[in-house]
């Protein structure tokens, strides 16, 4: 996961957890409804399925960013190294996503390139 998301999501997570938190300290000196029966999150009759909801819709943000990837592969045709990247943003007509391909012929030159995907946060297939 891209850190720079997290440290930005950070506060409204640790708000999100700390409403959490507090609704089921509360919860724990209430008494249950009685006959109180439907699909909220109940404890000790403290309804607090919207600071779940608060939290879940959170992540559900920050796991939007899509995945920056690579794979590697030897010996295709002529070539003797082919780098495949994809940024998370191109896509064919189709919506699949679309692969950027980097070749060579030297091995120094593509460790080169794959510290710099490396750098930018691509991760290996």
């Amino acid at each position: 996961m891209n850190t720079n998301k997290l440290n930005e999501a950070a506060p409204a997570l640790l708000d999100a957890l700390t409403d959490v938190i507090g609704a089921i300290k509360k919860a724990r000196t209430m008494r249950a409804p009685a006959g109180h029966y439907d699909e909220d999150v109940y404890y000790n009759g403290i309804d607090f399925a919207p600071q779940v909801d608060i939290a879940e819709e959170i992540l559900r943000e920050i796991k939007k960013e899509p995945a920056k990837l690579y794979s590697i592969r030897y010996g295709v045709g002529r070539a003797k190294y082919v780098v495949n990247f994809h940024d998370g943003q191109k896509t064919h007509r189709d919506g699949s996503p679309f692969y950027d391909i980097e070749i060579f012929s030297n091995k120094k030159k593509m460790d080169a390139f794959l510290r710099e995907l490396k750098g930018a946060g691509y991760i290996q297939k």
